[in-house]
C-alpha cells in the first residue's frame, strides 16, 4: 500500500502537522510506503511549473521532530486545491491512499480527482478541530479522528458518516524518557504548547501567583501578539520556538507540566510531556484527558483556576520533598506504555478500515 500523508503548508508549525509527521513514520515501520506530502513546487500535465510558494528547511524539521525527515518529504500536486487555484481534473497519482492532515484542502474540492492504477484513490480526511465543515458533496470514504471527544464531534456535526478514531502515533521509540526523578530536578513548573489566546485559560492568573513560591518556564511557540503576554506572567524563562532537544531539556528539568487548554481535541504537548516522563497536570476536558490521560489516569487534572492553582502547589510540594518520585517513574513507564498501546490500536484500526473502503 502507499499512502500520501498530506500535510499542506504548515511543516512541524502546530499539533496537525506534527501529528502527520508522526503517522507518516508510524506507517513507514509498520511496512507501508508512506510519504509526507507538502505543497511544494512541481510541473504540471502542460510542463508549467505550478508553486505554493513554501521553501522546506530540512534542518529545521530535523531539528523540531526527534527523528530525521530524510527520505520521508515529498513535494506533491496531489492536494484538492492549491493558493493558485489549480486544480487538476485527473491527476494520475501513485498512491492507493491520500490521508490529508491540511484543514483547508477538502472545502475546496467537490470532486476526487485523483485516479491511481484506473481507480480513484482513497481520500481520507483527518478532522482535528469540531467545528470544520466539508461540502456535503465531498468524496471523502473515510473520516480520522485525533480523540473520541472529536470522534462524538465529528457524528454530532456530520451524522453517521465513515468514521474512526486514530489518535497521533507519538514516536516513543525515539522520544527518549527523562531518567532524573522530579525532586531533583531545577524548575518547579513547565508549560508546554503553541501559544494563542484560546490555550490561556486562567494562566494569567494562576502562573502570576505561583511564579512568586515556584521557578516556572514557559516554552512553546507564540506569534508576535501573543510572546509580550507570555512575558508578563513571572516565568523565570520564556523560551519561543526551541528545537526538540531543548524543549525536551526543559521538560525533564521540571517537576510538573501545566496544559490550560480547554476542550482540546487532542493534546499533542501533553501526550509528548507523557513521553518524555513528566508529571501532567491538565484541564479536566476534550481529547487529552479523555484519551491521553484516560480520565486522570496517567495525568492530574483541575477544573477550575482555583483548582489549578491549588494542584501545582500540591504537586510541586509533594514532588520537591521526593514523595512523588516513586510515582513519577510509574506515571512514566505507564503513560509509554499506553501511548505505544494507543498508537499501535489505531494503526491496526487504520489499515483494517482502508482495507475495506
Amino acid at each position: 500500500m502507499d499512502v500520501l500523508v498530506h500535510v499542506g503548508k504548515n511543516l512541524a508549525v502546530n499539533g496537525a502537522s506534527r501529528a502527520a509527521f508522526y503517522w507518516a513514520y508510524k506507517l513507514r515501520q509498520a511496512g507501508v510506503n508512506a510519504r509526507l506530502g507538502y505543497c511544494g513546487e512541481w510541473i504540471d500535465e502542460k510542463g508549467y511549473k505550478r508553486s505554493c510558494g513554501l521553501l522546506v528547511d530540512v534542518n529545521f524539521l530535523n531539528k523540531n521532530l526527534p527523528f530525521s525527515v530524510e527520505g520521508l518529504l515529498m513535494p506533491t500536486e496531489y492536494t484538492a486545491c492549491t493558493p493558485n487555484g489549480y486544480i487538476p481534473e485527473h491527476a494520475r497519482i501513485p498512491f492507493d491512499v491520500i490521508w490529508d492532515f491540511d484543514e483547508q484542502v477538502a472545502p475546496c474540492s467537490k470532486v476526487n480527482p485523483f485516479i491511481h492504477d484506473g481507480r480513484e484513490a482513497t481520500w481520507v480526511q483527518y478532522v482535528h478541530y469540531p467545528g470544520y465543515l466539508v461540502p456535503s458533496d465531498t468524496k471523502i470514504r473515510l473520516f480520522t479522528t485525533n480523540s473520541s471527544w472529536t470522534l462524538k464531534h465529528v457524528y454530532k456535526i456530520w451524522g453517521n458518516v465513515n468514521a474512526i478514531v486514530a489518535q497521533p502515533a507519538i514516536p516513543i521509540d525515539v522520544i527518549k524518557p527523562c531518567d532524573e526523578p522530579p525532586s531533583r530536578r531545577d524548575y518547579d513548573i513547565v508549560v508546554w504548547d503553541r501559544f494563542d489566546p484560546s490555550k490561556l485559560m486562567g494562566a494569567d492568573l494562576v502562573l502570576p501567583r505561583l511564579s512568586t513560591k515556584y521557578r516556572i518556564v514557559i516554552i512553546g511557540s507564540a506569534g508576535r501578539d501573543m510572546e509580550p503576554i507570555l512575558r508578563t506572567m513571572g516565568a523565570e524563562e520564556v523560551i519561543i520556538n526551541a528545537d526538540f532537544e531543548t524543549i525536551r531539556k526543559y521538560m525533564c528539568s521540571s517537576r510538573v507540566m501545566m496544559s490550560f487548554k480547554v476542550d482540546e481535541h487532542f493534546g499533542l504537548a501533553t501526550a509528548e510531556a507523557l513521553a518524555m516522563g513528566v508529571i501532567p497536570l491538565v484541564h479536566m476536558s476534550g481529547g487529552k484527558w479523555e484519551d491521553t490521560c484516560e480520565y486522570g489516569k496517567y495525568c492530574y487534572g483541575f477544573a477550575t483556576v482555583i483548582d489549578a492553582f491549588q494542584q501545582a502547589e500540591e504537586l510541586v510540594q509533594e514532588a520537591r520533598s521526593g514523595n512523588l518520585d516513586r510515582k513519577y517513574y510509574e506515571i512514566r513507564d505507564k503513560g509509554r506504555a499506553h501511548l505505544a498501546m494507543m498508537a499501535d490500536t489505531a494503526l491496526q484500526n487504520l489499515l483494517a478500515k482502508l482495507a475495506t473502503t
